[in-house]
């Protein structure tokens, strides 16, 4: 769906539709957000990338082990623009959760 879209369309439909389900209450809403950063990171303007890449750092830290499941494996699969030095110390400094899974 992103590949079609203009940076227009990207910008006044897709990032709002992110940002939601990355603040969603249930579980389920974050991990599908994990998914949708990486097909239009590259597409959006620095500022943006910027504010993607704090809720992924969010969604990284997330209290539920699923969440965090989920963006670690879509960490993999981002544009390494999106793992940029300040982007990994930004994941770095994201406070851990005690984690036992």
């Amino acid at each position: 769906m992103a590949a079609v879209l203009s940076k227009a369309q990207i910008e006044q439909y897709y990032i709002p539709l992110v940002q939601r389900l990355s603040r969603g209450e249930w579980f389920t809403s974050r991990t599908s957000a994990c998914a949708l950063y990486a097909p239009v990171y590259d597409k959006v303007d620095p500022a943006v990338q910027d504010e993607m890449r704090k809720a992924f750092t969010t969604l990284g830290s997330d209290d539920t082990p699923m969440v965090r499941r989920a963006a670690a494996k879509w960490l993999g699969v981002s544009d390494d623009d999106m793992l940029s030095p300040s982007g990994v110390t930004d994941m770095e400094r994201a406070p851990r959760n005690s984690r036992k899974s």
